[in-house]
């Protein structure tokens, strides 16, 4: 369309409307395209190469968003029907395809680094990794599906007529894995438009059960949930478990009752599905805020729109974190504790004890069942998805679960900053320069500083887990309550042992 008009609202309205057009028939040839899989052979018959797991395209490491083929010259036809699989962008799935969605938090590797929250001889601090888990999980979807379309990114599933699996496959499924980098990852089953929703219910359930079945070797032994606690104190162990724990009434216990922290299995899961979007209200920091003690709403500057973002659009997006802290904090229930751990007059306390006492509150959490979602210059972000239960009216009899309750998930997240440390004339971050076994200054305030990110919703958590019985029957804001009782416990001990 070359013609030219006077007008130019004439004019755009006409260029508009031809590029809709050919925008109709670029995806009308590619869904033919894609419903015409089945009619010839070459889409689905496999070379020996990718039978042998080599993926048929794989990124560029300088492009992420652009493919390269691996064998373009020896299999042409087949690699230009799968390329057009490729070109499809995962936020138009659900215009021409079933889109599932599963997410999952990886297991992080084990041992953790040391220096995780203080920084260590090079002047930064450690990142929690996931490649053990990553690469039980890649291995898997790579073993379950037909072939690997994209390295450690898409795969392909054929599907089969009912009892016909000799045949000649009938429709496939594309599964990619999504919102990278770990922990928090999304995986996404994209089913061709006509596939029985059983059939895809079906792949659902059956991906569901690998994913949940994954567990880290036998080799891996010792692990932070295996470990118990206190770490090394084994004078006073009896003592520390003691102060650790809660009572259903929030009281401490009887003497002698000393709950067991350890998990003894040495088999420990790969991956934890949740069924909220976590990667959507993740809470994560840069930087440490500079003033701890505002509202976390009042932290964006003005001006700046407050737009809630997926971790996927972490990578060099914004400068801060913050940005999208001022619109999460409007939905989610948050608090914020800064506990001093040494007065300004009193002596020093070295950052080999502050970084213990950090530990422990990261092994306390994930024997409570939290696992690690994001971490970032000794900030880290920790989250678990508690079962709610509701006891329903006898006018609320539809979808009523068995003993008259509505069960529902809570997504819970905790924060732990590295140590802060504050004077009469500032009020600002300063960086771990000094050695481990040294000394923070008397003139400072040592602070740790904690937060604990809620999702409201109507109930009580039901159940936790045995290792987490002082959260039994909590509701939303008695969360944060429930685990701020049980830090003043265990800071009382661990000031009176180190000092």
């Amino acid at each position: 369309m070359n013609r030219q008009f006077r007008s130019k609202y004439r004019q755009s309205m006409v260029a508009k409307y031809w590029q809709t057009l050919q925008h109709l028939r670029a995806t009308d040839m590619l869904l033919v395209g894609l419903q015409s899989f089945s009619a010839s052979p070459t889409y689905y018959t496999l070379p020996d190469c990718i039978k042998s797991g080599h993926p048929v395209f794989y990124r560029n490491p300088g492009q992420p968003h652009s493919i390269l083929d691996a064998n373009s010259e020896q299999f042409p036809q087949f690699n230009n029907f799968w390329r057009k699989v490729c070109s499809l962008e995962t936020n138009i799935w659900q215009k021409w395809m079933h889109i599932h969605r599963i997410g999952v938090i990886l297991e992080h590797d084990h041992p953790l680094p040391k220096s995780l929250h203080i920084t260590g001889t090079s002047g930064r601090y450690a990142v929690v990794h996931c490649r053990q888990a990553e690469l039980s999980l890649t291995t898997l979807l790579a073993e379950w599906c037909d072939f690997v379309l994209i390295e450690n990114d898409s795969y392909i599933k054929f599907l089969h007529r009912e009892r016909e699996t000799d045949k000649p496959p009938v429709s496939f499924f594309v599964v990619r894995i999504t919102s990278k980098p770990p922990p928090c990852l999304v995986i996404r089953l994209a089913f061709l438009g006509g596939t029985a929703g059983h059939i895809r219910n079906q792949m659902m359930m059956n991906i569901k059960g690998r994913i949940q079945g994954l567990t880290f070797p036998l080799r891996v032994a010792v692990t932070e949930r295996t470990k118990s606690l206190p770490p090394s104190l084994l004078a006073p162990q009896d003592k520390m478990s003691e102060d650790l724990t809660i009572s259903e009434s929030g009281d401490l216990p009887p003497p002698g009752v000393r709950p067991s922290l350890s998990r003894m299995s040495s088999n420990v899961p790969c991956c934890v599905i949740t069924y909220k979007p976590v990667e959507k209200i993740l809470i994560w920091y840069d930087k440490t805020p500079n003033n701890l003690l505002s509202p976390v709403v009042l932290e964006t500057p003005p001006g700046m729109s407050a737009v809630c973002r997926s971790i996927s659009a972490r990578p060099g997006t914004t400068k801060s974190a913050t940005h999208n802290m001022s619109l999460l904090s409007r939905y989610l229930h948050h608090r914020r504790w800064i506990w001093a751990v040494q007065p300004p007059s009193a002596y020093a306390v070295s950052l080999t004890a502050v970084a213990r006492i950090l530990n422990t509150l990261t092994r306390m959490r994930i024997q409570e069942g939290f696992n690690f979602a994001h971490s970032c210059n000794g900030i880290i972000t920790m989250v678990r998805e508690f079962v709610m239960k509701l006891d329903l009216c006898e006018d609320e009899e539809e979808g009523l679960r068995e003993g008259g309750q509505a069960t529902f998930p809570c997504v819970a997240q905790y924060v732990l900053f590295p140590p802060h440390i504050t004077n009469s004339s500032r009020d600002s971050v300063v960086e771990d320069e000094e050695e481990e076994g040294e000394s923070v200054e008397a003139d400072g305030v040592m602070e740790i500083v904690t937060e604990c990110w809620v999702e409201p919703q109507n109930g009580v958590v039901a159940s936790p887990s045995p290792h987490a019985q002082h959260l039994n029957n909590c509701n939303y804001r008695q969360l944060a309550h429930a685990v701020s009782t049980l830090r003043v416990y265990f800071f009382n001990y661990y000031y009176y042992y180190y000092n």
